[in-house]
């Protein structure tokens, strides 16, 4: 029998594995920090405990920042939205857990609550990109990552009610 917020979990693992690939594409120190992170999350999403979800995406979006430094602003942003969706899934699969019997159903409301986050993700890697572009040639690809953060800072401030 499967535990309630099983599909977010398995989401939450996926999503970090892109923040790997990304990081491994910028070198082993990168890959080492990245694997340590999924590991966290991993051991997190397993145990149900949101601090290690926390801590274990802090580690993939840190990789991901300092293969920012070295890497196209793309593959950085995309890796920054695989950290942050796999914090959320992670989040979500463990307060689902914590908050309802094994039993019941989730997988629909799992399904929904990571497509708003894969899209809230995409809208902010796509005000970042765009702003990359527009200012064509005058921001080095770390900049890209750092619009994405503030775009993200700005979707916590607004809240998460849409």
């Amino acid at each position: 029998m499967s535990r309630a917020g099983h599909t977010a979990a398995w989401a939450s693992l996926v999503a970090a594995g892109v923040a790997v690939v990304v990081a491994a594409l910028a070198g082993v120190a990168t890959l080492g920090l990245a694997t340590v992170g999924v590991a966290l999350l991993a051991a997190g999403v397993w145990r149900r405990v949101g601090a290690a979800v926390t801590f274990g995406a802090l580690g993939l979006l840190f990789a991901v920042l300092l293969a920012g430094t070295v890497l196209a602003p793309l593959p950085t942003l995309l890796g920054g939205l695989g950290a942050m969706v796999a914090w959320d899934a992670g989040q979500h699969a463990s307060e689902l857990d914590r908050q309802l019997a094994p039993e019941s159903p989730t997988r629909a409301v799992e399904l929904r609550h990571l497509g708003h986050s894969l899209v809230v993700g995409a809208v902010g890697v796509g005000v970042a990109y765009g702003g990359y572009l527009f200012a064509v040639g005058g921001f080095e690809a770390g900049s890209a990552a750092l619009l994405f953060v503030g775009c993200v800072a700005l979707l916590v401030a607004f809240g998460r009610e849409f």
